[in-house]
């Protein structure tokens, strides 16, 4: 079985604020420690893989903090996904391997992913060519036939992090990792601030239906 998980990493917010905005929201979440301008949100609800709640909470958090947002989602190590977001405004998106939820879009093609929006909105221009250099290793890895599996979503998710020099717990990491001890290196549990939602199920079963 592969990885599954998602966050939220954000450009320039402290840890604190996005605690207490977070925590206001009443929602469970755990938020990285500040490292490099750089917070994690590992956050509870957007682990059923649920795209429309990962996207909407990356949007809020743009908008509520004008900074740049990336929400990310790994499924089963097969896909990696992610929504690019600046001042609560969609800029980008990525989806390596589209056809693996659409049997109807050509499944070796990936969708989306610009090098220079997603450099630009982290102030990494000088990364583009080697953001282009993965995203054209990933598109390689899925035509060839020869290969026994596609690059893990997981991987993908890593050299993307590593290349705009997020911290490294940015990627294999989501809640339930957190909630299992898992920790990835450099991300320790007294460092984490951990918010726990006072809301019932019912409550959060309503806010996807309507």
């Amino acid at each position: 079985m592969g990885l599954f998980y998602t966050n939220v990493i954000l450009y320039k917010v402290q840890q604190q604020s996005i605690a207490d905005f977070l925590s206001k929201q009443g929602r469970s979440a755990y938020v990285s420690p500040t490292r490099d301008d750089f917070t994690v949100v590992y956050d509870k609800e957007t682990e059923d893989q649920d795209s429309r709640v990962l996207k909407k909470l990356g949007e809020s958090l743009s908008r509520k903090f004008s900074c740049t947002a990336l929400s990310s989602l790994v499924h089963d190590s097969d896909v990696y996904m992610y929504w690019l977001y600046s001042d609560g405004k969609f800029l980008d998106s990525y989806n390596s391997l589209p056809g693996y939820f659409d049997s109807e879009v050509d499944k070796s093609l990936p969708e989306g992913g610009d090098a220079e929006k997603l450099c630009n909105a982290f102030g990494k221009l000088s990364a583009v060519s080697e953001i282009q250099k993965i995203f054209k290793l990933v598109e390689q890895s899925n035509l060839d036939e020869d290969a026994e599996e596609y690059l893990q979503g997981e991987d993908i998710h890593s050299e993307l992090i590593k290349v705009l020099e997020m911290p490294s717990f940015g990627a294999f990491t989501g809640y339930y990792t957190i909630e299992n001890s898992d920790l990835p290196e450099g991300l320790q549990q007294d460092n984490l601030i951990k918010i726990e939602s006072l809301k019932p199920k019912w409550f959060w079963e309503k806010q996807k239906t309507g």
